[in-house]
């Protein structure tokens, strides 16, 4: 008789949030996904921070991703707000239009601490990076890997 693995709290979460992403997706057709949602919407008439707080109030969601040019835009004003509601911020840094110019590159070709010790210092705790083992390198070496 195979035993049953129990799901751990963090991954129950996700799976609930997941679930409701899709049910809000499917409820609130008009409105943007959170990912959708915290792009950088400086060419939009998108007022962000409302669509931010449906989704903290309904969903509860584990991280929001946000994209953000420069720390000028409207989202990376809102990162305080998530935080603080107790969602994670995740960042692709891949890409430099995505983490206002301190992506992987600048860690790769330049100094880490000024592409993803900057994302660290924001609080990004999600970070989708195209150099993982670089990036747990320099983060195991500046002790700022749990």
């Amino acid at each position: 008789m195979k035993q049953k693995i129990q799901p751990s709290n963090t991954w129950h979460r996700i799976s609930h949030t997941i679930a409701a992403l899709a049910l809000a997706i499917s409820t609130w057709a008009q409105c943007p996904t959170p990912t959708e949602l915290l792009r950088s919407k400086e060419n939009e008439n998108v007022f962000v921070a409302a669509h931010v707080d449906e989704y903290i109030q309904e969903l509860h969601p584990v991280a929001f991703q946000f994209r953000m040019a420069s720390t000028e835009t409207e989202t990376y004003h809102l990162l305080p707000h998530v935080l603080q509601a107790g969602s994670r911020a995740f960042v692709a840094a891949t890409w430099p239009l995505h983490t206002a110019g301190h992506d992987d590159n600048t860690s790769i070709f330049s100094r880490p601490s000024e592409g993803w010790g900057w994302l660290v210092d924001e609080r990004f705790t999600i970070i989708e990076t195209n150099f993982p083992k670089d990036l747990l390198q320099w983060l195991r070496t500046e002790r700022r890997h749990r």
